[in-house]
């Protein structure tokens, strides 16, 4: 994937082997986050089997500020929404998972975590083009993070409470609905609007 600027700041797929600045202060309110960051980032940036999207600050020696993890993974059809296929699939099916997705606080609410989804998506797009057993994108959001998903077509399967209180949602998106969103986010890049809704 090329690097694509965006107002003052740089999407880039992670490079193996580069240096990244900022990991070990990255603060985006998250601690789990925040630690996977300081800990995680590197060492599975440099594995073959997951993907990363880094959203870097180029006036701070492009420090990481953002960033996205997305891997294959395995999803239960009895899961999946009724009536998604129309016909039988398997008792277990192949997914992207999106695992992680955070913006350090002084980036958030300004666009860069849908952009974040955005190039995940499309990385899960160009992934089932070549792979046409994928069934969809899977991830588990947190509570406030539900609906930025549901208005990017992604469906609730069910919300589960971990041992410290916080519920977890886990949703789902088909490969009919991901298909619409990139196609609808093709319409706006073609017509220069950039703004298409994703409804």
């Amino acid at each position: 994937m090329s690097e694509s600027h965006n107002t003052q700041l740089i999407l880039s797929e992670y490079k193996k082997g580069e240096t990244y600045q900022g990991l070990k202060a990255f603060d985006c309110g998250d601690e789990i986050l925040n630690r996977y960051v300081r800990d995680s980032l590197k060492r599975n940036g440099e594995r073959d089997n997951r993907k990363q999207f880094l959203l870097l600050d180029p006036q701070e020696n492009r420090k990481v500020v953002g960033f996205v993890s997305l891997h294959l993974d395995i999803f239960g059809r009895e899961k999946i929404p009724e009536g998604t296929f129309l016909y039988q699939v398997p008792p277990v099916v192949p997914v992207m998972k999106l695992s992680m997705l955070a913006v350090t606080n002084e980036y958030q609410k300004n666009g860069w975590g849908s952009e974040l989804l955005f190039v995940a998506l499309e990385h899960a797009y160009k992934v089932a083009n070549v792979a046409n057993d994928l069934k969809g994108v899977i991830l588990d959001a947190k509570e406030a993070a539900v609906e930025f998903y549901k208005r990017r077509r992604f469906s609730v399967i069910e919300t589960s409470a971990s041992e410290q209180g916080e519920s977890s949602t886990l949703m789902y998106l088909s490969m009919q609905d991901l298909d619409q969103v990139m196609k609808k986010l093709a319409d706006a890049e073609a017509s220069k609007s950039g703004d298409a809704s994703l409804g």
